[in-house]
Order: structure tokens, then sequence, then C-alpha cells
């Protein structure tokens, strides 16, 4: 794995983590309008179980196996992507969309989770595999 695939699994595993320890909290539990759309579908334990199992499962997929790191991505993709559902059928109705940061700081994990699952695949690509598409010389400024 890169490295700057490597890195930014490791910041997506702990945001995955911190949101599914929030929602054991008992504050958590209490809920909001927003969340009592997520909690709606499930409680908030289901949810904080499916984001504690793809932190888990990208902790311990990048020492073992790239498939379990390919299939945690893909979990916390669909987990992510509820809760901007979720929440956006909350947030949209309210005046000037007050709230609309909470979406956005949701949904760019999705994003990156999908990302990451479809640019890695099932089996990495190896070395042979994969094309070269960028060469960076020396002479590319076009200089003296």
């Amino acid at each position: 794995m890169r490295s700057d695939v490597r890195n930014l699994t490791i910041a997506l595993a702990v945001i995955a983590a911190l949101r599914g320890a929030d929602y054991l909290t008992p504050r958590a539990v209490a809920g909001t309008g927003a969340l009592s759309q997520i909690e709606a579908a499930a409680p908030l334990w289901v949810w904080s179980a499916g984001f504690l199992l793809g932190a888990l499962g990208l902790g311990v997929g990048m020492l073992r196996s790239h498939r379990l790191v390919w299939a945690a991505h893909w979990l916390l993709a669909a987990v992510w992507t509820v809760f901007v559902i979720g929440f956006g059928l909350e947030y949209v109705q309210r005046p000037w969309l007050d709230g609309i940061r909470s979406i956005g700081t949701m949904a760019l994990p999705a994003g990156l989770h999908l990302l990451l699952a479809l640019r890695g695949g099932l089996t990495p690509l190896t070395a042979d595999e994969s094309t070269r598409t960028e060469v960076i010389s020396r002479d590319a400024g076009g200089g003296p």
C-alpha cells in the first residue's frame, strides 16, 4: 500500500473509530432531531458497531489482508452514506439549511471510502499490472 493511501486510510479509520465511540456515549443516546432519522432505521449502537467494525477492519486489514481493507472501505462508505441521507432529510427541512455543514463533514469520508474501495479493488494491482501515467523530468520547466 502506498504511503499516501496508507496515511489516508489511517486517518479515515481514526475518524470512524471516534464517530463509533461517540455514538456509544450516553450523551448521544439522548439524540437530536437529525439523529432521530438515523435511529428510525436502527439504534445508535448498531451504527456505532458499523463504524467501529469498519475502523477495526481497516486497522487489521492494513497489517494482514488487502481484501479486509477493501471490505471495510465498502462498509464505512455505506454507513457514512446512510448518515448523510438521514441528516440530510432533517436539515433540508430547516430554514436556510441550518446544519448543512454536518452533511459535508459526513459526505467527505463517505466519498473517500467509496473512492478507495473502487480504486483498491478486491485484489491490489501488481507493479506489472499498473501503468505509469506521468513522468517528471528536470527539463519540464523549459528554463535556460
